[in-house]
């Protein structure tokens, strides 16, 4: 089994703005994710099971 490397979400998007410099202070909260393993015979699987695990962490973040 090989495994990618581990992933990330962030909530970086409330104080850090799309387009330029932020202009208040604040904190971004960064949750590192265990990596996925890459034996998925099917690369949709993976990007399924990428997607429920960023899901998962988003939520946290809210």
């Amino acid at each position: 089994m090989r495994d990618q490397g581990a992933g990330g979400a962030h909530d970086a998007g409330r104080v850090w703005p799309g387009k330029g410099w932020p202009d208040h202070g604040g904190h971004i909260r960064v949750i590192v994710m265990p990596c996925l393993l890459l034996d998925c015979e099917i690369p949709q699987e993976l990007n399924k099971l990428a997607q429920a695990q960023m899901d998962e962490a988003l939520a946290e973040l809210r």
